[in-house]
């Protein structure tokens, strides 16, 4: 039956005709109340578990805020980031990480148009920058199968007065493959790159009024450690930020 009302009464099929104490399968899109009428005529109840925000299985919900130690949703948060585990695992199948150690021209000017398609009126970075940071410091390109550009770029420092830290001079995805998750794996990936090479932590600054890049670094347990007012020019804030490589 649909309509905006639960299957309570018997009324519901008699109305249009229908005896239900005659039936041997009845079907009821409803939740608990149906059971006064309806348990006394059937041998048994089954649930099914249709999608919607009204199943009975907490677990099929994708939670973003859930507190700590509140039953029964532990057990539902770690149901949730087990699905996503094996749902990021498949993805990184079809991903996978270069390190060039030097650019030529062509791919140099190929790193300066992802820069400037990322930010678009902002990027900045250009021959002189992006040859150091492969010869020196550690250029990620994350590619996928079958697309011969970088859909993710990664410059790496290493921080001369801590030599445990490295910092992230340039992180980004390129513009058609962004809010699609690859962000968050792109720095999964990174931070087994960094610990591999026995770093401690990791830092960046981000804008502070880049909200989609504050939330992504803050899910990945980065942490806001001070606030740099024009720290690229004027009006230009930033979050320092850090995370511990473990």
């Amino acid at each position: 039956m649909e309509g905006r009302y639960q299957q309570t009464i018997l009324n519901f099929f008699r109305h249009i005709g229908i005896e239900p104490t005659t039936k041997k399968i009845i079907g009821l899109k409803a939740k608990n109340h149906f059971r006064a009428a309806f348990e006394p005529l059937v041998g048994s109840i089954i649930y099914v578990d249709a999608p919607g925000v009204a199943s009975n299985r907490l677990t099929t919900f994708n939670y973003q805020h859930i507190p700590k130690l509140i039953w029964p949703l532990q057990d539902v948060k770690y149901e949730s980031e087990k699905r996503r585990k094996e749902k990021m695992d498949a993805l990184k199948e079809q991903y996978y990480i270069e390190v060039p150690e030097s650019l030529n021209p062509e791919q140099q000017k190929m790193m300066i148009e992802l820069e400037k398609d990322a930010f678009p009126g902002m990027g900045a970075v250009d021959e002189q920058t992006l040859v150091p940071l492969a010869r020196y410091g550690k250029l990620i390109q994350y590619f996928q199968e079958n697309d011969a550009r970088p859909i993710a770029i990664c410059e790496l420092l290493r921080d001369y007065k801590d030599v445990t830290k490295a910092y992230i001079f340039g992180f980004y995805v390129r513009s058609d493959k962004q809010g699609s998750g690859i962000g968050q794996l792109f720095l999964e990936e990174i931070f087994s790159i960094l610990k591999k090479d026995n770093f401690e932590s990791v830092c960046l600054t981000v804008n502070v009024k880049n909200e989609g890049a504050v939330k992504l670094y803050k899910k990945m347990d980065f942490t806001i450690k001070e606030t740099r007012a024009g720290e690229f020019g004027e009006g230009e804030d930033r979050y320092y930020m850090v995370r511990s490589i473990s």
